[in-house]
């Protein structure tokens, strides 16, 4: 799945791509071929099936040959849909497979934007008990829309609908990324001092989505859970450039030798974080990490 990921998109690659789309359908086939004339009374292997012949539907229909950019985006969409559906599906039968995270530059915005809203409230607008107030109520609100959603399947729809642009395909069915951003925070609120909450939150907003741009179009040495060699050290360098440049902006008194080390041992804790991440989303464990690595240094 990761090689239909739009940042390696090539046009002279594209008829291999469609080849092998077309092989993997192939194997969706006859995986549905052996149970065809099975009765399905499990119904969470009944909706399995259901999910496996959603996926074979769309492997059937890949890109057009003369496709370009725009359709791959399309048919990449579409394919990510039906893989999360399953990927859920086959979680639940405690087979759990990898989580499909493509590139999405509307997202990459957005984790920026987070970044630098959550920097004003911390910086100009919140006294440190105020932080608590509104960390620990937005989480709250959070997981109150989780429960929502998982009771009201209508919630979902309206969820994903609004977010659709920037959601990974794991978030139509299970408890999304900002939800995990927002307990990162409540917590953090709780337990760091402001310049703390600074350095975690520019780490996140700037390192995470560098990271997932280098990792998916040069990585190339793996490490550990899909992530990559180059995708880490990317990591380090703009989480470390990003945590050092608001530390001299709104903290200059700690020197400069203070804010490299505080900046660099918070990056490299939240790349191990990311690293490390599987049952945990890394919108928790960055920040946490970071923020750790703040708070020892200083």
């Amino acid at each position: 799945m990761l090689s239909i990921d739009p940042a390696r998109f090539r046009v002279e690659v594209a008829a291999a791509a469609r080849q092998h789309a077309r092989q993997l359908g192939q194997k969706v086939d006859r995986i549905l071929q052996a149970y065809r004339n099975t009765p399905l009374e499990d119904r969470r292997l009944s909706r399995l099936y259901d999910g496996l012949c959603s996926l074979a539907r769309q492997l059937e229909t890949g890109p057009r040959a003369e496709a370009l950019r725009r359709e791959w985006r399309r048919y990449q969409r579409r394919l990510q849909s039906s893989y999360g559906a399953l990927a859920a599906r086959l979680e639940r039968l405690s087979a759990p497979v990898p989580a499909l995270r493509t590139t999405n530059y509307g997202r990459n915005l957005f984790h920026l934007g987070a970044a630098l809203f959550t920097l004003a409230l911390v910086q100009f607008l919140l006294t440190p008990p105020q932080m608590i107030y509104v960390g620990v109520g937005f989480a709250a609100w959070c997981w109150l829309s989780e429960l929502a959603r998982v009771r009201f399947p209508w919630v979902t729809r309206a969820y994903m609908k609004l977010l659709d642009p920037i959601a990974h395909s794991h978030e139509h069915h299970k408890v999304n990324s900002a939800t995990w951003y927002a307990t990162a925070l409540g917590i953090l609120s709780v337990t760091a001092s402001p310049v703390a909450i600074t350095v975690a939150v520019a780490v996140l907003g700037v390192a995470d989505p560098a990271a997932g741009l280098v990792g998916r179009r040069f990585g190339r040495t793996r490490l550990l859970h899909g992530r990559t060699l180059e995708g880490s050290l990317a990591f380090v360098g703009a989480g470390a450039l990003a945590a050092a440049l608001v530390l001299r902006v709104f903290y200059p008194e700690l020197g400069l030798a203070m804010v490299f080390l505080a900046a660099l041992v918070a990056s490299v804790l939240g790349a191990v974080a990311e690293l490390c991440s599987v049952s945990l989303d890394d919108n928790l464990t960055i920040p946490l990490a970071a923020g750790l690595g703040a708070m020892l240094v200083l």
